[in-house]
């Protein structure tokens, strides 16, 4: 970055030995450090214009991700659950959010709602039957701006066998550090149980099931 700066002086000052004005040195001086400072600051552009875009791909932090979902219990309380394991990587620049991916893997058998027997019948074949289907995937199609900052995030979810289109609401929570650069975002959506082949005990639980997936994770 110095060597412009540096031959210009050169230049200049070989300059003024031909010109024979040596009263001029320190005017030239200056303006070899005016052109010094425009390549820093330039260069410094560049950098914040990179850093703008982040463009870089990100992993789970699984200590600071969660995986909730929601569902009707008896037609009147909303009960709430959760899976402990999630894994995939993603990347989004604000900027261009047509360029972004997202893709996650979840494993069914540690789903968690505070009861080991509801658990134990989740796991079976009236809901996720986690024998044969031991993970559930998405992987994004398409993210478009929406509305208030928020984004739209079309893609495909795979569970129990059946894969089905999905549009989930993406809020795009931005960089930070934590032991090292990271990125977050919250994604929230509606399935219908149903539509993946899990349509018994209607009345006693709900079609409807609303996800929320809150993802920090580190730039690999």
């Amino acid at each position: 970055m110095k060597t412009r700066p540096i031959a210009l002086t050169v230049a200049l000052v070989l300059g003024v030995g031909v010109a024979g004005g040596a009263a001029q040195l320190g005017k030239i001086k200056k303006q070899a450090e005016r052109i010094a400072d425009e390549v820093v600051n330039t260069s410094k552009d560049a950098v914040n214009s990179a850093v703008a875009r982040d463009d870089a791909t990100y992993g789970v932090d699984g200590e600071h991700s969660s995986v909730l979902f929601k569902i009707k219990h008896a037609g009147t309380s909303n009960f709430w659950g959760r899976f402990d394991d999630l894994d995939g990587t993603w990347s989004f620049d604000p900027a261009s959010p047509e360029s972004a991916s997202f893709s996650f893997v979840v494993r069914t058998s540690k789903i968690n709602t505070g009861s080991r027997k509801r658990d134990k019948h989740l796991k079976s074949i009236d809901f996720f039957n986690t024998k044969q289907y031991p993970r559930m995937r998405f992987d994004s199609t398409s993210i478009t701006r929406g509305e208030g900052g928020m984004f739209q995030m079309d893609g495909e979810l795979t569970l129990v066998g059946e894969t089905r289109p999905i549009s989930a609401q993406l809020e795009y929570l931005g960089t930070g550090n934590y032991n090292g650069p990271i990125a977050a975002f919250e994604a929230t959506f509606t399935v219908s149980r149903s539509e993946f082949g899990m349509s018994g005990f209607e009345g006693g639980v709900g079609d409807e099931v609303s996800v929320i997936i809150s993802v920090e994770g580190p730039r690999q």
